[in-house]
């Protein structure tokens, strides 16, 4: 019976099929005909049965919860690219040759123009300003022909524009901070609504309002008025201008070269000290901390907390006593 079995296993069967030993083995699929991420398994000589992975759609509302890219940066990232872009920029303007009339003589538009004088600056709750009225405080006696270039050994540029001094002095006890009208005053250079003159021999700026703006808005220098009596430098003024002449040599990053500045733009406004005698590149740092001017009696306070136990202790104290015996402390 056993003989009769391996004989029988070891036959060719009846309907006429190989030996199973013998079957050929099938060829593979072309990979051209499946997609590269439809086969779960990898190619073999092997018969396959590709098994094809089910996908679900994404909805649209999924995609957009997806971070975007802009989402990688930080904020520390954004804040260390803008120092560097103003560094570039600061190193870029130092090596620029500054010209003596800077203007942008396409830039003028009527209807940009009018926006600007009717729109409101709110500074504070006190101060509020039009264009108009904020250009109008650099309005000259005379306008600055804009098809020559002035000489600055030949003309006075002062009679053409205001500089930093006379611009502090004209918005003392306005309750404008110096830094946001210069911050009204390079939109309007923009728009073709000023210019500015260089002067290299004093390194002063001015800036002037062109002929043809004045025409269009009515803008008219404001009425001489009666010298004031002389009343001379006080005791104040003049320690306090003292102290503005050795905070120019500290960083502009000095905490005392701050209270310093704060104090003086703080006599300005009050009407204690005059801005042409600050210097020019003190006023310049000055204005490029930006601070908020805060009232005479709070600024000498606080310079004097900071000059305690400092080189600075007793000048600060002098101008303190000096204050006081003016009245200007509560």
């Amino acid at each position: 019976m056993r003989t009769f079995l391996v004989a029988l296993l070891s036959c060719t069967p009846a309907w006429g099929a190989p030996p199973l030993a013998r079957l050929p083995v099938p060829a593979p699929l072309p990979s051209s005909l499946l997609p590269a991420s439809a086969v779960s398994v990898p190619l073999t000589g092997a018969p396959l049965i590709p098994v094809f992975e089910a996908r679900t759609p994404v909805s649209p509302r999924a995609l957009s919860a997806l971070p975007s890219r802009s989402a990688a940066y930080t904020e520390e990232s954004l804040a260390l690219s803008q120092l560097r872009r103003e560094a570039a920029h600061a190193v870029q303007y130092a090596h620029a040759e500054i010209p003596v009339l800077d203007y942008r003589r396409g830039a003028y538009n009527e209807e940009r123009a009018r926006e600007f004088m009717e729109r409101d600056f709110v500074f504070s709750e006190s101060a509020r300003r039009t264009g108009q009225e904020l250009l109008s405080l650099l309005v000259t006696p005379a306008a600055l022909p804009l098809d020559s270039v002035p000489n600055p050994a030949r003309h006075d540029f002062s009679l053409f524009g205001k500089s930093a001094a006379q611009i502090r002095e004209a918005l003392s006890g306005t309750g404008i901070p110096v830094y946001r009208y210069e911050d009204a005053l390079k939109e309007a250079f923009l728009k073709g609504l000023i210019y500015r003159l260089a002067d290299a021999a004093t390194a002063a700026t001015y800036q002037g309002v062109p002929h043809m703006v004045r025409l269009a808005f009515g803008l008219e220098p404001a009425a001489p008025q009666a010298p004031a009596a002389p009343t001379g430098p006080t005791a104040f003024s003049r320690a306090l201008a003292g102290l503005v002449r050795q905070a120019h040599d500290l960083p502009a990053r000095d905490e005392l070269f701050e209270f310093t500045a704060q104090a003086a733009a703080a006599a300005i406004q009050a009407g204690r000290l005059s801005g042409q005698d600050l210097p020019d590149s003190f006023q310049r740092r000055s204005d490029a901390l930006g601070f908020d001017v805060p009232a005479l009696a709070d600024a000498l306070a606080t310079l004097r907390e900071s000059a305690r136990d400092t080189a600075w202790d007793a000048r600060a104290a002098a101008l303190l006593e000096a204050a006081a015996a003016e009245g200007l402390l509560d």
